[in-house]
């Protein structure tokens, strides 16, 4: 299984380009079966490469993210769905050899994705943005040699080659030339599309245009020069014994409406959801075109059908095997739905079809795309009549699954210094000293004395308020606060800087679940209020729980794996 990362299906010669950019793997597409209109559900790989592997639409997020910085959004359904089956798995458990060779960081071994093979074979960089495919090919070429020795023993090898993804840096060839340009090497550096601060040129010149188009097709016909040493390797190696699939998991804008890469605003764009689907090998026709409508989740089912492995008798496959279509016949689909998530929790569902592509927010506004901007249609009871009748079905369903899913949210804890808590000093003096706060990496125990009555004056003492200063984002809190004093249960009342008294209770003991709180930076400041009859009392703060769901890039520097920090933003994945 042969992954093109980011690979829009018109690059291939095979699928529409002048240009001979593809040429083993047309040869591959002639020897088997080519699916003409096969799209995949997202724009990027977070959600596009877990879907395919699952056949789910609702995929969970089994990549890798940025260490220690991982967004709670994705990883609240990193675990599997009990109704959902992952591909490597249910290969490995038929009694097959799972082999991944990579060069993207987010599939590494540690990773959800990585842990579901019995090897990983991560290639790392070097000097570039991401391992060449020719180091990948080495890499493959080994495990295959190995694999001789136990032929009896079936294998699934995936390749995940980053050739195709952006920056594109190739050789100079008759596609592409920087000295014909009269640019260096450094100067085509900052001029590239797609690089940091220049993924939305509104007014490319052609010349630039024409420059980064002639970078992808060069960076595409390398990349399949390097993908037919493989497939010989394979022939030699395993003979007619081997399916060959190739696919990618979304496209890149290449200009339209100003975008380039496959950034959050490209979600809906044709041209970045129209992937390529080659399939050769024993079970499939030969010089065979697929013209129907075929879907990323498709792949897994017809690739098991092929291979004689049923999924999990509880497993729930979105997809189609198109190994069961009725001789002669061709899927009949009137369109494909599509997904995007944002780290902000936003799901975004479209639908594209032959003459349309329309996209549905979580508020119900409708949008339609037409040539890389969206156009507001109005709000979905309004316009549900004039929409497809399979895109209502796939919002309903999806939501169903969204209401019913088993998330947890798990993220680093945020430290969280004590000299950044300030106590109130509205009151008289001496009402109320800070104790010493435990355990900071993982939560803030505050323990405070407040004096009932002042000496002086014998004024109440007014209420404890925390100030916290913390980066700016959004965060999911929850306190519990205890107060302890000669009254069984003193009454608590809370009250914070974003919001009217949400606790008042006389259990002496509460929780308080602050919700979603957007932080600007600066200060956040709580107050609690106890009436305990005049008398004195201590109160604790505790599991002070600040969960990050938002991540700044100020952050990711502080990390410590610095060379893959390096790597992801040179990948576009971090700015």
């Amino acid at each position: 299984m042969l992954m093109l990362d980011a690979a829009r299906a018109d690059l291939f010669s095979s699928y529409g380009h002048p240009l001979p950019t593809t040429p083993n793997m047309d040869a591959l597409a002639q020897s088997g079966l080519r699916f003409a209109q096969h799209f995949s559900h997202s724009n990027n790989t977070r959600q596009s490469l877990p879907q395919l592997f699952t056949s789910r639409y609702d995929a969970p997020s089994l990549l890798l993210y940025a260490p220690q910085a991982q967004d709670a959004w994705w990883k609240r359904d990193e675990l599997l769905q009990e109704d959902a089956a992952f591909l490597p798995t249910v290969l490995g458990e038929a009694g097959y050899r799972t082999v991944m060779v990579t060069a993207h960081p987010w599939t590494v071994g540690s990773s959800k994705f990585g842990q579901a093979f019995q090897e990983v074979i991560f290639v790392p960089p070097g000097r570039a943005h991401y391992a060449t495919a020719s180091a990948l090919v080495r890499r493959s070429r080994r495990v295959l040699k190995d694999h001789r020795s136990q032929a009896e023993r079936p294998l699934f090898l995936y390749v995940h080659f980053l050739d195709s993804h952006t920056p594109h840096n190739p050789a100079e060839d008759d596609l592409f030339s920087l000295s014909a340009l009269g640019w260096s090497s450094k100067e085509w550096a900052q001029k590239q599309p797609a690089k940091r601060g220049r993924k939305f040129i509104a007014d490319a010149s052609p010349e630039l245009l024409e420059a980064y188009l002639g970078a992808v097709r060069s960076s595409m016909r390398g990349l399949d020069k390097e993908v037919g040493r493989l497939l010989q390797s394979l022939k030699s190696s395993l003979g007619a014994k081997t399916i060959v699939t190739v696919t990618s998991d979304h496209g890149d804008a290449l200009g339209e409406g100003g975008h380039f890469e496959h950034g959050s605003s490209t979600f809906g764009i044709k041209a970045l959801h129209h992937i390529p689907w080659i399939l050769s090998g024993p079970g499939v026709p030969g010089g065979g075109v697929e013209e129907g409508f075929t879907e990323s989740v498709d792949v897994m089912p017809t690739l098991l059908d092929l291979l004689g492995v049923a999924p999990p008798p509880s497993a729930l496959l979105d997809g189609t095997s198109m190994v069961r279509l009725p001789a002669g016949g061709t899927i009949k689909r009137p369109g494909v739905p599509m997904t995007f998530r944002t780290g902000s929790q936003q799901t975004r569902l479209g639908y594209l079809s032959e003459t349309a592509t329309v996209l549905a927010t979580e508020q119900d506004e409708v949008f339609q795309t037409k040539e890389g901007a969206l156009h507001r249609l109005g709000n979905l009871p309004g316009v549900a009549s004039s929409l497809p009748r399979d895109f209502l079905r796939f919002i309903r369903t999806y939501r169903q699954r969204e209401q019913g899913r088993k998330f947890r949210l798990d993220s680093r804890a945020l430290l969280v210094p004590a000299a950044e808590f300030l106590l109130d000093d509205s009151g008289p003096p001496g009402c109320w000293e800070a104790g010493k706060p435990l355990d900071l990496r993982a939560q803030v125990v505050f323990a405070s004395r407040p004096a009932s009555l002042d000496e002086t004056n014998g004024s109440k003492c007014g209420p404890l308020r925390v100030t916290i200063s913390m980066p700016r984002g959004r965060y999911q809190a929850r306190w519990q606060i205890r107060a302890i004093g000669p009254e069984a249960k003193p009454r608590i009342r809370f009250r914070h800087s974003q919001g009217e008294v949400l606790v008042e209770d006389r259990s002496g003991s509460i929780t308080v679940d602050l919700g979603e709180i957007q932080h600007p930076g600066g200060a956040w400041t709580g107050s609690v209020a106890v009436e305990s009859g005049g008398m004195g009392l201590s109160l604790s703060l505790g599991a002070m729980n600040w969960l990050r769901l938002g991540v700044d890039a100020e952050d990711l520097e502080q990390q410590p794996d610095s060379d893959l920090i390096e790597q992801l933003k040179g990948l576009g994945y971090l700015n």
